[in-house]
């Protein structure tokens, strides 16, 4: 059965009138704002049989059946999946009985003509996609910048091809520099069928943003990153509190993080920061959603590596001279823990290091977590890392760094949210590795049998034995046990 439907023309010029009189659409044409018209399929009906085509309103599908498809029991994605990535009640399709089906959009850009024009503007494009089980279907969302005769300029930006992932939705970002002379910004979703008679290359949660950037200042080659080696400015001492958070600003909640972009560096209170590193707020679309930030306890922000950035860092330098006492004598462990990860798979990769540091800033040891980067191509998510040790006598201060490493594309995408460095105070000092309450004989037998291979410590064990603070346990930790043991 044919599907009669009206002219591109009349379809465009009555859903023109429509936006511009009930939206205002033109007016609200601006940076750091969704742009696209009816991006995730919400607006207008949705079609409940697969026979049936229902055209996306504010798309222009070319003549082709690409249509609107209601969520449903048989479409191959369940409503777990759906309420992961907020799906709604509809999604886009290439529909049925065509090999090609085609959906585009025109974004005038003239009002922000001037910004575009500088040359510091950044189109960042964003998709939910997927096919039907493991079919080969594939989608493509492409972005085209077009000058005022509708010539294309410069690269563009290119999603895809996607195809199915056994029913589960897979988010893909670009970005792309607009290039000056740029008038119209045109996305294009191109559905082709490999198998079977329905087109099942789907999309949902479309964005599209532009957002400014200044030219990056000289960044360190990234085969070569060098990591700042000067101590943050130590603040003023702490009083002698065990098993709080050292840290300030743990989690970038108390920096102004803008919910619109990614791209803006704002400042990091409490923090030192070299390159771009900066926090993101959890509703900054094709980072990390807020449904991740309900999961780990997140809050409103977190950190990132930042834009136009190969190496960034943030440092905080915490003073710990009123713990010296317990410090001295040996009877204080450090626990350094962070939420990590990177855009999806991406080799993005972050580091949390705690360096202990003497009085005259001169290091002792250190904690390391990392360096992370994730592992899932189709979701971006925080892992926990943890790591105990002994705070070596003499120390100070510790410093605590992120250090964010951009392996691919523009943005420095290695995140950290929930900082933590906890002191505890041990009732027997350090060197009790085998717990029973008392440090003997016992205990550096036990220690030397895991340098030799001989035995494995769990991580409470080894920050026991790990009595000069270097991060691992070795002879040296030995003899210094069986010094304090012998009283020499």
């Amino acid at each position: 059965m044919a599907h009669a439907r009206p002219s591109w023309g009349s379809f465009a010029m009555a859903s023109l009138l429509l936006l511009v009189s009930a939206t205002g659409l033109w007016a609200q044409v601006a940076l750091d704002r969704q742009l696209l018209v009816n991006p995730g399929a919400e607006d207008g009906p949705a079609a409940t049989a697969d026979n049936l085509i229902v055209a996306p309103v504010g798309w222009d599908t070319r003549g082709t059946n690409f249509t609107v498809e209601a969520d449903g029991p048989n479409n191959g994605i369940d409503d777990l999946e759906k309420a992961r990535v907020h799906g709604g009640r509809a999604y886009f399709s290439g529909g049925p009985n065509n090999a090609l089906s085609l959906a585009v959009q025109d974004v005038d850009v003239s009002p922000v003509a001037a910004d575009v024009d500088s040359g510091h503007l950044l189109a960042i494009l964003g998709a939910q996609m997927t096919g039907y089980g493991h079919q080969d279907d594939s989608a493509t969302t492409t972005l085209t910048f077009l000058n005022v005769q509708g010539q294309p300029l410069g690269a563009g930006v290119t999603l895809g091809p996607q195809s199915g992932n056994g029913g589960t939705w897979r988010f893909l970002r670009g970005v792309g520099v607009v290039p000056s002379g740029t008038r119209i910004l045109r996305v294009t979703l191109t559905a082709r069928r490999l198998e079977g008679a329905y087109n099942d290359a789907n999309w949902d949660n479309l964005s599209l943003v532009l957002t400014a950037h200044l030219p990056a200042a000289p960044q360190p080659d990234p085969a070569a990153p060098s990591v700042p080696t000067t101590p943050a400015t130590p603040g003023g001492p702490l009083s002698e509190t065990y098993g709080a958070n050292l840290l300030s600003n743990p989690g970038a909640e108390d920096s102004a993080a803008d919910p619109s972009t990614a791209y803006q560096v704002v400042y990091l209170p409490g923090w030192t920061t070299t390159g771009n590193l900066t926090a993101v707020d959890y509703e900054v679309p094709a980072f990390l959603d807020p449904a991740e930030s309900d999961r780990i306890g997140g809050g409103r922000a977190f950190f990132a590596g930042g834009p136009s950035t190969a190496l960034s860092t943030a440092a905080q330098a915490v003073d710990i001279g009123s713990f010296s006492g317990s410090v001295d004598d040996r009877r204080v462990t450090a626990h350094l823990e962070a939420q990590m990860a990177s855009y999806l798979d991406q080799a993005d990769s972050g580091t949390v290091q705690a360096t202990f540091l003497d009085g005259l800033l001169a290091p002792l040891g250190s904690l390391t977590l990392g360096p992370y980067h994730g592992s899932d191509p189709l979701y971006s998510s925080f892992a926990f890392q943890q790591a105990d040790g002994a705070v070596p006598p003499g120390t100070r201060f510790i410093q605590v760094m992120l250090i964010a490493r951009r392996e691919a594309g523009d943005y420095n995408d290695a995140y950290f949210d929930n900082l933590a460095l906890v002191l505890n105070r041990t009732a027997t000092g350090v060197g009790d590795v085998n717990g029973d309450g008392s440090v003997d004989v016992r205990d550096v037998v036990m220690a030397l049998r895991a340098t030799v291979g001989l035995l494995t410590l769990t991580a409470a064990q080894a920050a026991q034995a790990d009595l000069n603070g270097d991060g691992s346990v070795s002879v040296a930790d030995v003899s210094i046990l069986l010094s304090r043991i012998l009283g020499l």
